[in-house]
């Protein structure tokens, strides 16, 4: 990886899977070749770097080759909350509509109370470009510490990030 980006994104492992639309149109060698997608690639595709980028698509993604390939309504939002601490979010598998019911608690994430707070009052300064320079890259230093902690170490997972089986449906 370049110097472009901070050391920690070496360290998030990287997911690896097959990718058939890129075999169908001739981009890989093997069709069958498995794709390894790391965490710079992510963050410069979505243009920030964040602990969630999803490839799915709302109305406006792509539309597929002959209802293959597509991503295109792979998402979906309802109003029922199963957890109401938590931001949730369900995973279904379109071959074999298998889930996983995903909770999401960020007030868990073990991010010292101080930082957090500091990390918002930048944060506006930074949106309404009044911070400086020294202020602008201590809310970076931050907001990227807080990823790190989050997809690298990984602290306290179980307490912050819960999955299960299946789930509403």
């Amino acid at each position: 990886m370049s110097d472009t980006f901070r050391e920690f994104f070496c360290e998030v492992i990287p997911i690896k899977l097959m990718e058939p639309l890129a075999g169908v149109l001739g981009a890989l060698k093997e069709d069958d070749a498995v794709l390894e997608y790391r965490y710079a690639d992510a963050v410069k595709l979505a243009g920030h770097a964040c602990p969630t980028v999803t490839g799915a698509a709302l109305h406006a993604g792509f539309k597929g080759l002959w209802n293959k390939f597509k991503r295109k309504d792979l998402l979906e939002f309802d109003a029922e909350k199963p957890d109401p601490g938590a931001l949730s979010f369900r995973f279904e598998r379109g071959n074999t509509r298998k889930s996983v019911l995903v909770h999401f608690y960020p007030q868990r994430i073990p991010f010292p109370q101080e930082k957090s707070n500091r990390m918002k009052e930048l944060l506006e300064k930074v949106i309404w470009e009044a911070a400086t320079g020294e202020e602008q890259r201590e809310f970076q230093d931050l907001w990227m510490e807080r990823v790190k902690l989050m997809i690298v170490d990984r602290k306290d997972l179980n307490k912050w990030l819960i999955m299960e089986q299946g789930g509403y449906s």
